[in-house]
């Protein structure tokens, strides 16, 4: 599974995981990014805002760890 999809997943959570999956899939100039590099270059191109990176780290170690323990 890639970052992506895996933010397709995430996208009715109620916190700033779930904004974040929102507003990045709905960002037509990222539709062809898929892994966490590139979409974390995206976002930290893209704004400034404290509590955006925030969540895109959150989100990125939440996926991260889930990988490591379904062993991919």
């Amino acid at each position: 599974m890639t970052f992506r999809q895996w933010l397709r997943t995430q996208k009715y959570r109620d916190d700033p995981i779930g904004d974040f999956s929102r507003d990045f899939l709905a960002d037509k100039t990222a539709k062809g990014l898929h892994n966490i590099t590139e979409i974390r270059r995206h976002v930290l191109v893209r704004t400034v805002e404290p509590c955006v990176l925030s969540a895109v780290d959150e989100a990125i170690a939440e996926f991260t760890k889930l990988e490591a323990i379904n062993g991919n």
